[in-house]
């Protein structure tokens, strides 16, 4: 677990501030690309759960494509515009049934999210009072 990641669920603002770094007369980084690219991996892994559910979108994307095109070969086909034997039909197959298969993948995927969300401690909620309700001696009793 990444501090900045478990903070990432409860803060929502962030900024930075500058600092002065020293020299110490060694290179800035220690890191290789390759430790630097594993470290992200660890990141994306860990942080966020986003990329499952562009999983679904797409293949929701893929089976509305697919759908739409069967529509618009049948009507080529009513109106006398014959396309290709075999092409249409399996271009629309491959449409339909990549789409359906992409979407299940995004519904496992959101049921391995909250596994995830759960194995990592993410909280489920979070309750934020005003600081000033709860520090301020001057301030009324909510209750």
């Amino acid at each position: 677990m990444y501090l900045d990641v478990a903070l990432a669920w409860v803060v929502s603002d962030v900024t930075t501030c500058p600092m002065p770094m020293r020299s110490e007369g060694r290179p800035a980084s220690n890191y290789s690309l390759r430790r630097l690219v594993s470290h992200y991996g660890r990141l994306v892994v860990s942080s966020g759960t986003r990329p499952l559910a562009i999983v679904s979108l797409v293949g929701l994307l893929f089976l509305v494509l697919g759908v739409l095109y069967s529509v618009w070969v049948l009507v080529n086909r009513f109106a006398g515009n014959i396309a290709p034997a075999g092409w249409t039909s399996t271009f629309v197959s491959i449409l339909v049934v990549g789409g359906l298969t992409l979407f299940s993948l995004g519904v496992i995927a959101q049921y391995i999210r909250a596994s995830t969300n759960m194995s990592l401690g993410k909280p489920l909620y979070v309750v934020v009072r005003d600081p000033g309700t709860v520090f301020d001696d001057d301030a009324p009793d909510p209750s």
